[in-house]
């Protein structure tokens, strides 16, 4: 078996999970716009089991990188905000309802701010920082914008959360089709050579 094919592979595995998550989300918003009531339920019914899924995936994962790297700290960091988050929004459905958007909008502007800062962390050990960055900066401003559209109409947040949605699923395939693409090349001067 050769073992210069197994990093190949896991990219490419990983490539895929974006795309999918990104085609997910894009479809998931288009639902939330069309259906903004119905949407409103499910997301206060099924967010606090989704982030603790989520966190405890990410825990996971992050004991994959090495210890004291930035990637595992910032894995950390997210798992620890997910699995809070999900504690809360689980342990009292009825006031989860009533309260969603005051909960949910700084657990996203939280999460933002945590893909800011893990963004920045990376930047040295993987070149998708950039993505990490702009969904961060993403994150912070539809979390303030949820928390301000916590006083409207339970239609309001679903299709805020739609639109984000839908944003932040091209931002993913985005990522996934630029993954994609070969490394660029460049010369002694630093100049692309185009091969």
């Amino acid at each position: 078996m050769n073992t210069q094919t197994i990093p190949g592979q896991a990219k490419r595995k990983g490539r895929v999970a974006v795309l999918i998550a990104g085609v997910s989300l894009i479809l998931a918003g288009m639902l939330a716009m069309l259906y903004p009531f119905h949407t409103y339920i499910r997301l206060v019914k099924y967010l606090g089991p989704a982030l603790f899924i989520n966190g405890c995936i990410t825990l996971i994962l992050a004991y994959r990188f090495p210890k004291g790297s930035d990637s595992r700290n910032w894995m950390l960091l997210k798992s620890a905000l997910d699995l809070g988050f999900a504690l809360v929004l689980s342990f009292n459905p009825f006031l989860t309802f009533i309260a969603f958007p005051l909960l949910s909008g700084p657990l996203i502007f939280c999460s933002g701010l945590a893909k800011i800062i893990g963004g920045m962390m990376i930047r040295k050990e993987q070149n998708a920082w950039p993505v990490s960055l702009s969904a961060g900066m993403l994150f912070v401003v539809f979390g303030l914008l949820l928390t301000r559209a916590s006083y409207g109409p339970a239609a309001n947040v679903s299709s805020l959360t739609g639109l984000f949605a839908i944003i932040l699923g091209i931002l993913y395939l985005s990522d996934s089709l630029r993954s994609n693409l070969p490394p660029q090349r460049t010369d002694q001067t630093g100049i692309y050579s185009g091969k």
